[in-house]
């Protein structure tokens, strides 16, 4: 692996996702880019940009942040990952109506399977256990998290 060039290094992908109720609408756009660092071994950043739409009490939240990622291959289709993400939003407090600025910082463990092309192409689904869940923790970031993505190599 030590002749590839840094671009041949890059990976660009994330997750998406959605969901739609008669009581609220889901929408998550997680990009991520990731360096091979060795043959097995990458990391990277990212971002968490998430909306969500409650229509019973007629509410609108957007949750951003920012977040970095390790992933070291166990097999060639098996991986292992952690991951720190720091969310931010607004929520209006039910008891004062004060909107409040919350931080939810968030640290992931846990495992994966890919399939695909080569290192750095391909599907992916994870599990993951977040060790700083609070009562601040976006339900979508609440354990266990399950999530699944795709990569490509640059």
């Amino acid at each position: 692996m030590s002749d590839l060039s840094t671009w041949d290094r890059l990976y660009v992908g994330g997750s998406i996702g959605a969901g739609f109720s008669n009581y609220a609408t889901f929408v998550d756009v997680s990009p991520m880019v990731g360096y091979m660092l060795t043959e097995r071994w990458s990391a990277g950043p990212g971002y968490t940009y998430q909306f969500i739409r409650d229509k019973v009490w007629a509410e609108s939240i957007h949750i951003t942040g920012p977040r970095v990622f390790s992933r070291f291959g166990i097999l060639d289709w098996l991986f292992l990952h952690a991951e720190y993400e720091h969310l931010f939003y607004k929520w209006r407090s039910d008891v004062t109506g004060d909107v409040l600025r919350i931080n939810a910082p968030g640290f992931y463990a846990g495992a994966g399977l890919r399939s695909g092309f080569d290192e750095r192409s391909g599907g992916f689904l994870v599990v993951m256990y977040n060790f700083l869940e609070t009562s601040y923790t976006p339900h979508s970031r609440r354990n266990p998290i399950i999530q699944m993505g795709f990569t490509i190599g640059l």
